[in-house]
């Protein structure tokens, strides 16, 4: 049970941290675009 849960906690933070990579780079390709239009 535990090391089921254990499991659990590991997949979900890996979705996490997934998820906040792919977050950030798409804030980074959006300044890179405001950038473009700016300059």
């Amino acid at each position: 049970m535990a090391f089921k849960q254990a499991n659990r906690l590991k997949g979900g933070f890996y979705e996490f941290s997934k998820n906040t990579r792919d977050f950030s780079h798409g804030m980074n390709s959006q300044k890179c675009l405001i950038y473009n239009l700016i300059s």
